[in-house]
């Protein structure tokens, strides 16, 4: 019953719409006429004679009850009118798509944000199927859209919500996201459908190249170790649940929503001559945690930081007429103290002959979060990828260099034999000749140096051949044995002599202090110097100046049967707060610097693999000291007896 009396009133009201001051006075006239013809016929009736005075009191009423109800009546219709006409200019100047188009999909309204998005202009797309012209037929996905649009117009309930790929002018296609309402008649039957749309385009773009990104990071990292695999596999799955979590409720936002209180984007009305806010819709509200009354007391102030407060102050004031302008992104703050990240777009309106800004604030915190993240796994796929090339090019460099060193100790050798025969003979010459020149040296002197030079080159082949022997090992590929017994102190002195050039160019104070008669471990010696050596590494970057000692030292712990092996640093120290991170995959302070993030999260997972542990104790600007605990082999008890027995 009340939709029925509802719906009469509705009708009522366009009828008044349409009413002039001409429409007014014949209302008057006739009322007037009615009123004497009446008064006629009641005084024939009970005075048997036509009463002129009843007639002319019956023309005076009917006069001023027009008077009177004229006015009312006018102003209801102007206020009618007046409502009518702000509702079509919040709509026409809505930051959202807004069209209507009746069963047949044929359109029958489109605003001027959807003229300005598609590219059609009201007369070339009024009364137009919107299949062919704003709807491709066939979807890039392949879902046919002609018969959904069929459907929609017979079953809009169906699509409430529905996000589909639409086509502007110029045949580029776009992804927007819809809200379908039915409007029905009297009778109840569909007379139109109200469309509301906005472009999800660049989000649904950015969500694919998320998507890529994580999936060339899923291969490479799946030819790593199955700790990666799985890590890698948590954060896409982390990524594609925030994904949904924010597609729902960016979804919930603009369901059934009202054109301007209901919006998904924080709107405010600004006077710019007084740059107040007037009026702000629900979303504004939600967003930046303040009430109407604060925003309409304080403005803008109250959600902008400087100084991009007073840039958006300065371009507002000197806006024109018909002028549309877009900050693509703006810091501003919620009532909390949070940051948010904001798309605005500004434009000017016309509401009661009054010139007006009409701006939108579109939270992107989220994106810009996501972008981030996207050039950080993107960084770090390149820093994957270089790490992976320098371990095959140290494979091959050490296989070239044994090649020519093989040749010099050789050579080495034999230079050396021919000078103790030469020396000889040079000898005899130079008591019966006197001193003469050998390699522009005298050969007074040169007879002592020589043999120095030649044992200089031996030692130093003997070097070089020892650093290629340490490259081949480190970079051997493929999973490591671990229960071969290996001897701690010489995985320290070779790890040592593989940073020898990085040790001498950050500090003039390292030091190994090696435990005296220590218990081998179970382990791969592979593994074990690429963890020592990461640590190394770690120790060295950390340091203020060539002064600041790093320490290596191995000792053996009774009480647990452990080897120990302790890199100390006098460096810069670590926070607290950073400390609890830095065994995490890709968790690192150092990206511009190349750092990848997996050097400790590898290097914890080789310990945890050799049954042992990882510790850090550090304090900012007191260094930092990194302990690897491994459990012994064999105790010094059981070496000592197995030597004894071998003895006797």
């Amino acid at each position: 019953m009340s939709k029925n009396i509802l719906a009469n009133l509705n009708q009522v009201m366009r009828r008044l719409r349409t009413i002039n001051l001409w429409h007014l006075v014949w209302i008057i006239i006739l009322s007037e006429i009615v009123t004497a013809v009446m008064n006629t016929i009641m005084g024939i009736i009970w005075w048997g004679s036509i009463s002129h005075d009843l007639i002319q009191i019956g023309t005076i009423d009917a006069l001023v009850a027009s008077i009177i109800v004229g006015p009312i009546v006018l102003y209801i219709i102007a206020c009618s009118h007046e409502t009518d006409s702000n509702y079509r200019e919040l709509v026409e100047n809505a930051n959202s798509i807004i069209l209507r188009m009746d069963t047949a999909g044929n359109i029958t309204f489109f605003n001027e944000f959807a003229e300005r998005f598609f590219g059609y202009s009201k007369d070339q797309i009024m009364g137009r199927s919107v299949v062919g012209t704003i709807v491709p037929e066939k979807e890039s996905t392949g879902r046919d859209l002609a018969f959904m649009i069929m459907d929609l117009c017979t079953n809009p309930n169906k699509y409430s919500m529905n996000v589909n790929e639409n086509m502007k002018k110029d045949g580029s296609r776009v992804w927007i996201s819809w809200t379908n309402k039915p409007a029905f008649d009297q009778k109840g039957t569909i007379r139109e459908i109200l469309c509301i749309g906005s472009d999800i385009t660049e989000i649904r773009n950015k969500d694919e190249k998320l998507r890529d990104y994580s999936r060339q990071l899923e291969t490479l990292v799946s030819e790593r170790t199955e700790e990666l695999t799985s890590t890698v596999g948590r954060l896409q799955f982390e990524i594609a649940e925030r994904n949904k979590t924010e597609l729902a409720l960016r979804e919930s936002e603009i369901r059934f929503r009202e054109i301007f209180e209901q919006d998904e984007d924080a709107l405010f009305i600004i006077d710019p001559k007084l740059y107040k806010v007037i009026d702000i819709n629900l979303a504004a509200i939600s967003l930046f945690g303040y009430t109407r009354h604060e925003f309409l007391a304080e403005g803008l102030p109250l959600i902008l930081k400087e100084p991009d407060h007073n840039h958006l102050r300065v371009t507002l004031l000197r806006m024109h007429p018909l002028e549309t302008i877009q900050i693509d992104r703006i810091a501003a703050k919620s009532k909390d103290g949070a940051t948010i990240s904001a798309a605005v777009r500004c434009m000017t309106v016309q509401l009661k002959k009054n010139t007006l800004l009409f701006c939108s604030f579109r939270n992107i915190t989220e994106r810009v979060r996501m972008d981030e993240e996207a050039k950080m796994l993107q960084a770090k796929l390149i820093q994957m990828n270089k790490m992976t090339s320098l371990g095959m090019l140290v494979s091959g460099i050490a296989h070239e260099i044994s090649n020519p060193n093989h040749f010099i100790a050789v050579n080495a050798k034999m230079v050396s034999d021919a000078w103790k025969d030469a020396a000889n003979i040079l000898s005899d010459h130079y008591r019966e000749q006197g001193d003469f020149p050998l390699g522009g040296v005298p050969f007074s002197e040169m007879r002592y140096i020589m043999p120095q030079l030649l044992t200089a080159m031996s030692d130093g082949s003997e070097r070089i051949n020892n650093i290629v022997d340490n490259l081949k090992d480190f970079s051997k590929q493929g999973r490591a044995f671990l229960d071969k017994p290996v001897d701690i102190n010489k995985i320290i002195a070779a790890s040592a002599a593989l940073m020898r050039n990085q040790i001498v160019k950050f500090t003039d104070c390292f030091q190994l202090r090696e435990g005296i008669d220590l218990p081998l471990v179970k382990g791969s010696k592979q593994q074990l110097e690429q963890v020592i050596i990461n640590l190394i590494m770690n120790a060295l970057q950390s340091l203020r100046d060539r002064s600041a000692r790093v320490i290596v030292s191995s000792c053996l712990e009774r009480e647990t049967n452990s080897v120990l092996i302790q890199v100390r640093d006098e460096g810069i120290g670590i926070p607290q707060e950073v400390l609890n991170h830095i065994t995490e995959p890709f968790y690192t302070t150092r990206l511009e610097e190349g750092g990848s993030g997996l050097g400790l999260s590898i290097s914890s997972a080789i310990i945890k693999d050799h049954q042992g542990s990882l510790t850090f104790l550090s304090e900012p600007g007191k260094g930092t000291i990194a302990t690897i605990s491994l459990p012994a082999y064999q105790s010094i008890t059981e070496r000592n007896r197995h030597a004894t027995d071998l003895i006797s």
